[in-house]
């Protein structure tokens, strides 16, 4: 597998690895010849996230179905691995004005099968100024694709709201609350953390 992310969308690149790194240990990486996936659950299978990106947020972008770690499914042939998430973090983090900085961030996988030597994820970052940073970090094939058992589609309640605005209104909780938990009433909902003593813990 190769892919190749262009300087204006590395950034956006970083910010979903972070994400994901919140939730998750490890990150479940799977390609398609149309598609990239990036996925993780948390220990407790509460949470889950997933993020596919498609050939257009590539520079370049290409599968090789015929390598030997390939498998096939009904929707075509995919390359699926395992790779800690903090040492992908780490991997692609790049200080400052990225855009300003990189010229392009390319993923190689070299598609092997099973753990071990063989089985490496390079991730190249090529500076405008003249020098390539280059991490290999070792994954694990993934026989089992990561899902939730509820569709969105089952779900009876939903709410939307803008990014800037629930951005906004967690800032009142604590950085050191475990869980917040959240009521959903036909007038609106309310958010609270576990310790509802607090002022300093509690907001809505």
């Amino acid at each position: 597998m190769r892919a190749i992310i262009p300087s204006l969308s590395v950034k956006g690149f970083q910010a979903v690895l972070t994400c994901l790194a919140k939730i998750g240990d490890d990150i479940i990486v799977e390609a398609r010849p149309d598609r990239f996936t990036l996925s993780t659950i948390n220990i407790t299978r509460s949470a889950f996230a997933s993020f596919t990106f498609t050939r257009t947020f590539f520079e370049s972008y290409h599968l090789d179905t015929r390598a030997e770690a390939i498998k096939h499914d009904d929707k075509g042939p995919y390359l699926r691995c395992s790779v800690l998430a903090k040492a992908l973090v780490s991997a692609c983090k790049i200080r400052g004005n990225v855009e300003q900085k990189i010229e392009k961030c390319c993923l190689f996988m070299n598609s092997a099968e099973g753990v071990g030597e063989n089985c490496r994820l390079t991730i190249e970052i090529i500076f405008k100024y003249g020098f390539i940073k280059i991490h290999k970090l070792l994954y694990e094939s993934c026989p089992e694709a990561l899902f939730i058992d509820d569709s969105i589609e089952t779900c009876p309640s939903s709410w939307r709201l803008q990014p800037a605005a629930l951005m906004g209104f967690s800032d009142n909780f604590s950085a050191k609350a475990e869980e917040i938990s959240m009521k959903c009433t036909q007038d609106g909902i309310s958010f609270k953390t576990a310790k509802i003593a607090s002022d300093e813990e509690s907001g809505q």
